[in-house]
This record gives C-alpha cells, sequence and structure tokens, in this order.
C-alpha cells in the first residue's frame, strides 16, 4: 500500500531506525505507517502534515476538530487558538456580528499571528488595540493553511511513527496465524516497568503520553 499524504515518516527512514532489511516487508510496513499518522491525528486532534499541493483548498485541516471547517467560536478574547497548527498563511479572516449577523472582513493590518502557537491576535502587532474576538459561536471565519513538512515534524512525533510501526510488527509476530511468516529486523518492543496499556488506543501509555502534548483542548 502506498503511504497517504498525510503520513508522518518515509520507509526507508523507517526501515533504518528498526533496523530492517529487504522489502518483502515494504506493503506491511507501509500500511502500519499509514495507520501510525492516522492514530496521531486521532490523538492529538488534529492534523499536522502541511498540504505543500499549491493547488489544495485552504483550511482543508479542519474536518477533526470543526465540521463546519473554518467557522470557529469567538472567545472574546484577543487570542483565537486555531484547531490546526503551525500556521503557514492566513487567506481570509472575517467576523459576525451576533447582534445583526452582518460578517465584516479583516485586513491583514487588522490582526496578526504566531505560527507556532497557532493563534490569530487582534490588532497590529505595532499598535497593539483593545479589540477583542465576538463572543459566541461560530462567530469567525477563518481560511488558512497549517501543518509541518515532513523536515519540519517534531522529533517526539517521528519517534512515535517508529515506535507504532514497532509495536505493530511485533503484535504480529506474536500472532499465531502469523508464526509461519518471515520477518527480518527487529521487530520486538519492550514496554517500560509500570507501563500499561492505554484504553483509547490500545497501545502502551507512555507511547501515547508523549503524543497527547501536541493536542490541544476542544473549543
Amino acid at each position: 500500500m502506498p503511504l497517504k499524504d498525510n503520513a508522518l515518516t518515509t520507509l526507508n527512514e523507517t526501515k533504518d531506525q528498526l533496523g530492517i532489511t529487504g522489502t518483502e516487508q515494504n506493503a506491511i510496513i507501509e500500511n502500519f505507517i499509514n495507520a501510525a499518522a492516522d492514530m496521531t491525528e486521532l490523538i492529538t486532534r488534529r492534523k499536522l502534515k502541511f498540504d505543500e499541493n499549491p493547488d489544495s483548498k485552504p483550511g482543508v485541516y479542519t474536518p477533526i476538530l470543526t465540521p463546519s471547517q473554518s467557522l470557529i467560536d469567538g472567545n472574546g478574547r484577543d487570542r483565537l487558538f486555531l484547531p490546526e497548527w503551525p500556521i503557514r498563511s492566513i487567506q481570509l479572516i472575517r467576523t459576525r456580528d451576533v447582534a445583526f449577523g452582518s460578517w465584516v472582513e479583516l485586513t491583514a493590518e487588522d490582526y496578526y499571528y504566531k505560527s507556532d502557537e497557532g493563534y490569530i491576535v487582534v490588532g497590529n502587532i505595532v499598535q497593539p488595540t483593545s479589540s477583542v474576538w465576538p463572543l459566541g459561536r461560530q462567530t469567525v471565519e477563518v481560511t488558512w493553511k497549517a501543518g509541518y513538512t515532513m523536515d519540519e515534524i517534531p522529533a517526539t512525533i517521528r519517534q512515535f511513527q517508529w515506535d507504532f510501526v514497532q509495536w505493530r510488527l511485533a503484535s504480529r509476530k506474536r500472532d499465531p496465524g502469523k508464526s509461519s511468516e518471515n520477518l527480518s529486523g527487529v521487530y520486538s518492543y519492550t514496554m517500560k516497568s509500570g507501563d500499561a496499556i492505554d484504553e483509547e488506543t490500545g497501545l502502551p501509555k507512555s507511547m501515547v503520553t508523549s503524543v497527547r502534548a501536541f493536542a490541544r483542548g476542544l473549543f
């Protein structure tokens, strides 16, 4: 199975990390790499991979947390956190007047954003204002692009991909139905002392905890 667009590591990188040689298991490993990326999105409740296709639709990263795509609840504060980050660019911001229902488009001078933290601030960075985002449900519309390129993916996220693949391969080897399969490479995963299985993911809690640090609460 070819790697999906949201894959957070490569086949060669994974095989090098796990000391796997040969090509017999490439399809299985690619399948597990894809599963690792999906699991990462489930745990973090966000998509981390930046779509570098220039024709891709901005705001494509929003369905996990915001079914209405780029409509976000205003918080009545000057900072508005986006569900997908790091922010790479912003194409459009509009705010809705709760009383009248009309929309007003902001200009680039009306806001600035912190890419790595993933939030937008009302006001000019040189001359801050006392403005806040309108409080209410879906009062802010944002069209933006976000995510890491393959070279920017944090080391912790990369490590999770390799640990996940190693865990799945080790589980496959332990499967009596797969006992006759010739598996080359290091397919063992040692759980830490006192570790337990995470109920949500079925993975060791120590493996999952490091990735959960990249999640943001629902808002």
